[in-house]
């Protein structure tokens, strides 16, 4: 990221992802609410995969941890996860079209909420309703235009030097 000429776009961007996964919500609306600060970082991985991985996705995840006050290194783990899988699948991932990138980007929601469910239930609160489930179906339906705001963003305020 140092050859970057704003990088503060990315900075933003990912703080609007957690003030966006911090509205006040109707309850009915909670549920389907997607993790916009994952959606956000996934975008990042693979528009800049040599700028943030594994390491970057833990420390996100270690941030979204204490602006949550969720157990320390639970999202932390699930977002170096996630970063790691799209670090191995971005070259791939770059060429296909927005609908099948939907499908991979639920995939690796999925992946995150798998793990999530496991640490939780390791430490014996697991979520008993399908409504846990809800984001990975939201977040494959907004991929799309997150994608494409994005993009215009980066393209628009990031160039190399």
């Amino acid at each position: 990221m140092a050859s970057l000429v704003r990088p503060w776009v990315i900075y933003l961007s990912l703080l609007l992802g957690l003030l966006l996964a911090s509205l006040p919500l109707p309850v009915w609306m909670r549920s389907w609410w997607p993790d916009w600060p994952l959606l956000v970082f996934i975008y990042w991985c693979l528009a800049l995969p040599e700028g943030l991985g594994v390491v970057a996705g833990w420390l996100l995840g270690l941030l979204v941890d204490v602006y949550r006050g969720d157990l320390l290194g639970r999202n932390a783990l699930c977002f170096a996860l996630v970063a790691g899988l799209v670090q191995v699948t971005y070259r791939r991932m770059r060429h296909y079209p927005l609908p099948q990138q939907s499908f991979m980007v639920a995939l690796f929601l999925l992946l995150y909420l798998v793990v999530d469910f496991l640490i939780l239930s390791l430490r014996g609160t697991p979520p008993r309703h399908w409504s846990f489930w809800y984001p990975v179906l939201t977040g494959m339906l907004v991929w799309p235009w997150l994608f494409l705001g994005l993009r215009m963003l980066r393209r628009r305020y990031l160039r190399s030097r």
